[in-house]
């Protein structure tokens, strides 16, 4: 569809040869790379020039010449302002042959590896509906569409996500394809008891307003956590929205909400109300069962995130004698995971809160050989705990998108572990990592695990072990 005509300059039959993690396609014009928003590979387009730069050219589409073999039309009402399925235009076994390549290509080009044997990515059997944990905003100035633009008397309260780039613009989400359906009922429900009890809306810009977020959780049994973040010291609308919700729920199994007047919207040092069911949800991973907080970080696809262990187990490959050391621990899922073959667990994680409920995990799971403690790695992990832990014979190492901090990578390097795994969602930053890990542990393994289905997102195992 050729958008209108504008004084912006149109570069004519840009052929698109790869994509960025980021959902954009890229050419070549000019001698410059070109970025264009919406393109996919094997995409013939005339590109509209946004912003030039010296080494690249922003554009988006001015109209199609020839369509990507791969391209299929998008499933989802909102993929024409929404930023988080980028790739869903893309078919799926496109996504994933993507995905193996760019892995490959990182490690190779950033963390300067070579020889090291890859397996194929392991894809998944479910490309939507596969998120356990959704985020939606509150706001009382929505994201206007063109057609809506002038007319009057708009509501403009919505309940949904961020336009991207956008930290004050939130868009009305009626139908999300990455849950299952039942978090649509219960969001859209929600939307309608705000509006019937007129209670307000926050406004990001004046930092006013009761209801702010809600956090939508599930397991696959079908039971479902509801933590709703209000922005003013008033418990009693709170609790009578969720009440209502839990009456119109009966799946509703955990209830709560926490009061957040800060200027961001983390609520991980925020103290979470429990009010309605059980504290928590229970998931399972293999033969373990996991217990998950509302402030507790969860692999996001529960069915994925079996795969991924499996892989992480196998390239671990422990013996029943090793002494493991699972760095970034969370709520202790791949070192409980890993447990059967293990002699000691030592997790480490950021958030307290999360290694409360490892240590309740590995209790419920009768493994009695862990310990977890809480604090930043850097100053965890040092000589005077493996003085009293004992040294790590193996590490498994999964850190945030930032990657390992160095003065973590420098302990694992003299903790005499023969083999480390490292677990990463952003292959960008762990092939950084491991041209630092390059002088004392070399890269023996690598798959890929498609755990973000319709966006470029992956994550990426990579077996190391200690130089003779």
């Amino acid at each position: 569809m050729e958008k209108p005509q504008s004084n912006l300059q149109i570069i004519e039959k840009v052929t698109i040869t790869d994509i960025t993690e980021e959902g954009k396609g890229v050419g070549r014009s000019e001698g410059r790379v070109l970025f264009v928003v919406g393109a996919l590979p094997g995409d013939v387009v005339n590109a509209r020039v946004l912003k030039k730069r010296k080494n690249y050219i922003e554009a988006d589409i001015q109209s199609f010449i020839q369509n990507s073999p791969n391209r299929i039309t998008p499933p989802c009402r909102h993929t024409s302002v929404c930023g988080g399925c980028k790739w869903q235009a893309w078919a799926y076994p496109a996504q994933m042959a993507q995905k193996e390549s760019y892995a490959r290509e990182q490690l190779e080009r950033l963390g300067q590896v070579s020889g090291l044997t890859y397996l194929p990515l392991s894809g998944a059997d479910a490309p939507f509906a596969y998120r356990n944990k959704m985020e939606f905003s509150f706001t009382d100035a929505r994201w206007l569409y063109p057609e809506e633009m002038y007319r009057e008397n708009l509501n403009r309260n919505a309940l949904g996500f961020h336009v991207p780039g956008r930290f004050d613009k939130i868009f009305h989400v009626e139908e999300c394809l990455l849950m299952a359906p039942e978090h649509n009922a219960i969001r859209n429900r929600l939307h309608a008891l705000a509006e019937q009890e007129h209670l307000s809306y926050f406004n990001p810009r004046s930092q006013t307003g009761y209801l702010r977020n809600v956090f939508i959780r599930n397991n696959r049994k079908g039971e479902w956590m509801i933590t709703l973040v209000v922005g003013e010291p008033r418990r009693e609308p709170a609790e009578k929205i969720l009440d209502a919700l839990c009456d119109a729920f009966p799946f509703i199994t955990s209830a709560g909400y926490t009061i957040n007047t800060k200027r961001n919207d983390s609520i991980a040092d925020l103290e979470v109300t429990h009010y309605k069911g059980k504290p928590y949800l229970e998931e399972h991973l293999g033969s373990f069962r996991f217990r998950i907080s509302p402030q507790s970080f969860f692999q996001t696809n529960a069915t994925q995130a079996e795969k991924l262990y499996e892989v992480v187990k196998e390239f671990a490959g422990l013996t029943g004698n090793e002494i493991l050391y699972d760095l970034y621990s969370g709520i202790g899922s791949i070192g409980i995971y890993l447990s059967g073959g293990a002699k000691k667990i030592v997790g480490l994680e950021y958030v307290e809160q999360a290694t409360k409920d490892a240590a309740v995990n590995a209790s419920e799971n009768g493994i009695t050989q862990a310990v977890f403690y809480a604090g930043d790695l850097k100053d965890l992990l040092k000589p005077e705990l493996f003085a009293k832990e004992g040294s790590p014979d193996t590490i498994v190492a999964d850190p945030p998108r930032s990657g390992m901090h160095p003065d973590v990578i420098e302990q694992i390097k003299q903790s005499g572990a023969h083999t480390l795994v490292y677990v990463s969602c952003n292959v960008a930053t762990q092939a950084r990592d491991l041209a630092l890990l390059g002088p004392v542990y070399r890269p023996v393994l690598s798959q890929a695990v498609d755990m973000f289905p319709q966006t470029g997102h992956l994550e990426n195992v990579v077996k190391l072990i200690r130089h003779n």
